[in-house]
């Protein structure tokens, strides 16, 4: 909720701020004077708007009366929205008052994000030289290619080796990326046919982890890509 832009709702938004602030607006941190200029630019706002109404229902378009229609508005909102946030800010307002007002009440505290609940599923694209290209999907949501929602990326973990490690402090870090395709670079010491294994884990805006996927294996190029059962 803000301060309405188009003519059909910033009529009765004005008319119920000013209702609410006129009385007493030092109550929402305002001045009388604050109010006053407001009320002025509210009433030419609305004289304009009723010009260009009555004239269009009969038949009339004056390019003069829409453009000092757009002007009041234009005046209007911008003072609106100083006002606006004067009010919002304010202290000891319930959020009754400021419903009351047509005014946004702030999420103080916002709702906890909760760590990614489900693991990443990851398919081997191909493999070049000590290079291997993985996908990364949501697990959620068959056939898609987007992260899950509320996660911003994927933290990336390798492996060299028979058997993929039980314990996460065996599995070295690759990195944490915000693509859902991703390469991983292996030594390039490493003979051809040596298998090696790839995992990953969702994270979200707090740095909060999700499970970790199911690890897959490849060969580096000298053996066949597969992806582990």
């Amino acid at each position: 909720m803000a301060v309405p832009t188009t003519d059909t709702r910033l009529v009765p938004w004005g008319a119920q701020f000013l209702a609410g602030v006129t009385s007493a607006p030092t109550t929402f941190g305002l001045s009388a004077a604050m109010v006053t200029q407001m009320q002025g630019l509210y009433d030419t706002y609305v004289a304009a708007n009723e010009a260009v109404t009555q004239a269009r229902e009969q038949g009339i378009r004056s390019t003069p009366q829409t453009e000092a229609r757009r002007t009041a508005r234009d005046s209007l909102i911008a003072y609106a929205r100083r006002l606006y946030k004067v009010v919002q800010g304010f202290p000891g307002l319930s959020p009754e008052q400021l419903t009351s007002l047509g005014v946004h009440v702030a999420d103080v505290e916002p709702t906890p994000v909760p760590p990614p609940s489900s693991a990443p599923q990851m398919v081997v694209v191909w493999a070049v030289g000590n290079l291997v290209r993985v996908r990364l999907h949501n697990a959620e949501l068959e056939g898609s290619r987007a992260r899950p929602p509320g996660t911003i990326g994927a933290t990336i973990l390798s492996h060299v080796g028979e058997i993929a490690p039980a314990e996460l402090k065996n599995w070295k870090l690759e990195g944490s990326t915000g693509s859902t395709t991703v390469d991983v670079v292996f030594p390039a010491t490493l003979p051809p046919g040596t298998k090696v294994w790839i995992s990953a884990y969702w994270f979200n805006y707090r740095k909060q982890a999700g499970p970790m996927a199911q690890a897959i294996s490849a060969y580096l190029p000298g053996g066949a890509i597969q992806q582990a059962a």
